[in-house]
């Protein structure tokens, strides 16, 4: 995510906020956590380490990773790519990365895991864009696009 941020640095109004977001994003992770929980838990520990407006910041764009719903905020919406961007990496990394996550949620059968990741990527597929900036939506929408229809083909019955 770093990488990318350096890729499109020059859409930040505070990259300090953005780097930090970035680092504290999976400090810690529960997998069988509820929905939202890793990521208020990890914006409180963030704000329990220092107090100044990029920390608030960071936490609040770590919060709103929970669900990567539309915002206002630019640097919000370019944390929010940035967290997304493997969806629009080549076919072969994709499908890597999604190997990865199935060993994440190993505990699940395999009829858990496959109805759980198909709602993810349908719900992602289903927005009318993935990528809420210029920038990502020009580099990564179409790869996504494809990423996840294929991979909902081979997740479907």
């Amino acid at each position: 995510m770093l990488e990318c941020l350096e890729q499109s640095a020059g859409l930040t109004n505070d990259k300090s906020a953005i780097s930090l977001a970035v680092w504290f994003l999976d400090v810690f992770y529960e997998v069988r956590a509820k929905p939202g929980t890793n990521e208020e838990a990890r914006a409180e520990f963030l704000e329990h380490l220092a107090t100044d407006d990029s920390v608030s910041a960071a936490a609040a764009m770590i919060r709103h990773s929970s669900h990567h719903g539309k915002n206002d905020d630019g640097d919000t919406k370019l944390f929010c790519d940035l967290d997304l961007y493997r969806l629009g990496v080549s076919s072969e990394a994709f499908s890597r990365h999604g190997q990865d996550i199935r060993i994440e949620y190993r505990y699940l059968t395999e009829t858990e895991w496959t109805a759980g990741r198909s709602g993810f990527l349908k719900q992602v597929l289903e927005r009318q864009t993935i990528f809420q900036t210029d920038f990502w939506y020009l580099q990564c929408e179409n790869q996504a696009r494809a990423n996840i229809a294929g991979a909902l083909s081979k997740l479907s019955p």
